[in-house]
C-alpha cells in the first residue's frame, strides 16, 4: 500500500509539471518574441534607475556621481522596490511606441542599415561644443567651472566614526563630503558648472584631464579683494606672550625637513594651493564651457584635536573641518587663495547632520571671494 501511495504522488507531481510546462509553451507561442522579451525585462530609459533590492541614495549618489540631495529633489525621500527614478539632470522621457501602421498597406517599411564602429568620432572642437550642455550658445550669466578635491587629496581621523554611525562604507565618506560639498557650490547670479552633476558623460574624463593639468603646494594665502582680510590687532606683548612662544619652539620637530613641512602645514598664513601647468588649460575649457571663473577645491581636511576636551562626560573633543580652495579668472590671474576652518564637535557622527551643519557654511565662506556677477562675456580667448 505504501509504494501505491507513493507511486501515486509521484504521477501527481509529473502531471503539475506537465500541465504547467505545456500552459507556459501556449502562452510563448501566442505572444510575439518581442512581447516575451519585454516581460522578462523591462527597459529603462536612459537617465534612469530601475530601484532594487538593496539600493540606497548613498550607493546610487556613489555609482552616478549625483549628489544625495539632488536625487531626494528629483525623486523624493523614499525609494520604491521597482520603482523607477531619476539619476540625470538632462534625462530624456520614456520612448513612446511609434505608430502603428495602417492594416491596409500591408507594406513593412525597413529602416535603412547604419554601420556602427568602436573608434571614437573624428569631432572637432566646435562639434564638441554645439552638443555639450553648457555650450557657449547656450550661456545666460557668467559661468564658474567647479572643480571638486581629488579623492587622494581627502584626509580624515573620524571617517572610522562617521561610517559606523552613518551606516555607509567607510571608503563612500570622502565621496559624499565631495560630492555635496560640491552640490552647494551654486552662487546666486551664476552658471554653475558641476562636474559631478551627472549632466553630461563627459564629467568624468574633464575631471581626469584637469587633475593631470596642474600642481599642488603650500603657499602664502591670497584674499580676495572682494571679501578682505579681517582687520586683527597686534597681540600685546607680555611676559605670559612670551613664555608661550618659548614652549612652541621647545615642542617643534627636531628634523629640520619634518619641522619644515610640519610648521608649513600648520602655519595659519598658508594654504595648499594649485597651479595650472598645462599651457591649452585655458584655451580648451574657455573654449569648451565659455567659463568665465574656475573654482577649485583643493583639499578636504577632518582633524580631531584630543588635547582639547569640551566634555568630559561625552568623551568630546573638537573636531576641525578644513577646505583648501583656489579662485582664478579664465586668464589665468589669481583672485583668492585660502582656506576656511570650521570647529565643530566630535560626538556628532551622522554624516547628514554633519553636511546640514557644516559645509553649507564652508560654500558660503568660499563663494564670497568671488566678484560680483557681471555682463555675460562667450569670448573665449586663451590665458597668455
Amino acid at each position: 500500500m505504501q509504494s501505491i501511495g507513493r507511486n501515486v504522488r509521484l504521477l501527481l507531481l509529473f502531471l503539475f509539471w506537465l500541465s504547467n510546462t505545456t500552459l507556459w509553451a501556449a502562452v510563448t507561442q501566442a505572444l510575439p518574441p518581442d512581447s516575451v522579451q519585454k516581460t522578462l525585462a523591462k527597459p529603462v530609459a536612459k537617465g534612469y534607475h530601475l530601484v532594487q533590492q538593496g539600493d540606497t541614495y548613498y550607493g546610487l549618489s556613489h555609482l552616478y556621481q549625483v549628489p544625495v540631495d539632488t536625487l531626494k529633489s528629483w525623486n523624493g525621500a523614499n525609494l520604491t522596490l521597482g520603482s523607477t527614478i531619476q539619476i540625470s539632470k538632462a534625462a530624456t522621457a520614456t520612448p513612446k511606441p511609434a505608430a502603428a501602421s495602417k492594416a491596409s498597406t500591408g507594406i513593412k517599411k525597413t529602416a535603412p542599415a547604419v554601420t556602427q564602429s568602436d573608434a571614437p568620432a573624428n569631432t572637432t572642437l566646435g562639434q564638441r561644443t554645439a552638443t555639450t550642455p553648457y555650450s557657449p550658445n547656450q550661456k545666460h550669466a557668467q559661468r564658474i567651472l567647479v572643480i571638486p578635491f581629488d579623492p587622494y587629496l581627502y584626509f580624515s581621523d573620524a571617517d572610522d566614526d562617521i561610517s559606523l554611525y552613518s551606516r555607509i562604507p567607510r571608503q563612500n565618506v570622502r565621496h559624499v563630503f565631495r560630492g555635496r560639498l560640491n552640490a552647494f557650490m551654486d552662487p546666486k547670479g551664476f552658471e554653475s558648472i558641476n562636474l559631478l552633476g551627472g549632466a553630461f558623460h563627459e564629467g568624468v574624463n574633464e575631471l581626469d584631464r584637469i587633475y593631470k593639468s596642474v600642481n599642488y603646494s603650500y603657499q602664502d594665502i591670497a584674499y580676495s579683494k572682494y571679501n578682505p582680510a579681517p582687520v586683527v590687532e597686534k597681540p600685546v606683548k607680555s611676559a605670559t606672550s612670551w613664555l608661550q612662544r618659548q614652549k612652541e619652539k621647545l615642542s617643534a620637530p627636531a628634523g629640520p625637513e619634518v619641522a619644515g613641512n610640519t610648521s608649513v602645514a600648520k602655519d595659519p598664513n598658508k594654504y595648499w594651493s594649485v597651479k595650472v601647468k598645462d599651457p591649452d588649460f585655458y584655451s580648451y575649457f574657455n573654449q569648451q564651457y565659455a567659463v568665465d571663473y574656475y573654482l577649485f577645491i583643493n583639499q578636504f581636511e577632518i582633524f580631531t584635536d584630543y588635547t582639547s576636551c569640551l566634555d568630559r562626560t561625552k568623551n568630546d573633543f573638537v573636531r576641525e573641518f578644513v577646505v583648501h580652495y583656489t579662485i582664478y579668472d579664465n586668464q589665468g590671474q589669481l583672485i583668492s587663495g585660502n582656506k576656511v576652518r570650521v570647529p565643530y564637535v566630535s560626538h556628532v557622527n551622522d554624516i547628514e547632520i554633519i553636511i546640514r551643519e557644516n559645509l553649507s557654511r564652508m560654500a558660503e565662506r568660499i563663494l564670497a571671494d568671488l566678484p560680483r556677477p557681471g555682463n555675460i562675456n562667450i569670448q573665449t580667448t586663451s590665458a597668455q
